[in-house]
């Protein structure tokens, strides 16, 4: 399993302004979970961030496009709790919250 580099930015970015509490500082407990549920980093490349001028704009969030545009560029299935991603000519499943 994969975690994307725009996940990480996310929540880095929600914790700083408050909107996301978390038991450690981000630095510290976002590689330690990473770690304990074994993903592999998906990094953004050029061409994810190209292929965000061909996706419909169903979604706004920025994060959420990203990721589905990796999903979509590396043919990999894309877990989500948001079911506009249904929208996207892409693999996903539903997350519970």
């Amino acid at each position: 399993m994969f975690i994307s580099v725009a996940t990480v930015w996310e929540i880095v970015i929600k914790h700083a302004l408050g909107k996301l509490k978390l038991p450690a500082s981000p630095a510290t407990f976002i590689p330690t979970l990473i770690a304990q549920l074994g993903f592999r980093q998906l990094p953004i490349t050029h061409e994810h961030a190209l292929t965000l001028t061909v996706l419909p704009k169903h979604l706004s969030e920025p994060f959420d496009r990203m990721m589905i545009a990796q999903a979509r560029c590396e043919g990999m299935t894309l877990i989500s709790t948001d079911r506009n991603v249904a929208r996207y000519a892409v693999q996903y499943l539903v997350a519970v919250d």
